[in-house]
């Protein structure tokens, strides 16, 4: 299996995830690469994912009724090949849109 041969990409992955979380303030949340942001409202949320995509970072936002409303979400998608400075990029941008932290 490709994984078992190149073990490597799992640790890189775990640790892209590590980081994301510690610079996303760590708390409540999964420890996998999905990472929601909650960001409430359909337009909120698509408007900020358009925000993203112009800073250079491809984020879907994921509406209602696919959520409940109010839940409305970013769904961020960590992988191996992404550096800690695409992540600070992230964490920097949502910021400075308030739309982290997190409410």
């Amino acid at each position: 299996m490709f994984l078992d041969e190149h073990p490597e990409l799992e640790q890189a992955l775990q640790e892209r995830i590590a980081y994301f979380r510690a610079q996303a303030g760590g708390g409540p949340g999964p420890a996998h690469a999905i990472q929601p942001v909650v960001v409430p409202g359909n337009a909120r949320v698509k408007a900020l994912a358009a925000a993203l995509q112009k800073g250079g970072l491809d984020l879907r936002p994921i509406l209602s009724p696919t959520v409940r409303p109010g839940q409305e979400r970013l769904r961020v998608c960590l992988h191996a090949f992404n550096t800690r400075e695409e992540i600070d990029l992230l964490i920097r941008l949502l910021g400075e849109h308030q739309a982290w932290p997190p409410a």
